[in-house]
């Protein structure tokens, strides 16, 4: 699984962007994988690609996670080895 989690703002600079594109690569590389993404930010440039592929998509909050969210993001994990 290739799982990206970025900010849910466009606060962050260009720290985002550059983890997005390495994200890219290697899920072009890994064409079978899974994808996760987390982040509202991470969605939309994801939605912007002329190829995409079928991902799950978590929105968590940068502050005041819930256990509830923790508990959807392990149960899409745990699948996983």
């Amino acid at each position: 699984m290739n799982v990206f989690v970025s900010a849910n703002s466009k606060l962050h600079g260009d720290i985002v962007k550059r983890a997005y594109r390495l994200f890219i690569e290697n899920i072009n590389k890994d064409t079978k994988a899974d994808i996760l993404i987390m982040g509202r930010l991470g969605r939309e440039m994801y939605e912007q690609e002329a190829q995409k592929r079928r991902y799950i998509y978590l929105d968590m909050p940068e502050i005041d996670v819930k256990s509830a969210q923790i508990k959807d993001l392990i149960s899409v994990i745990v699948k996983y080895e």
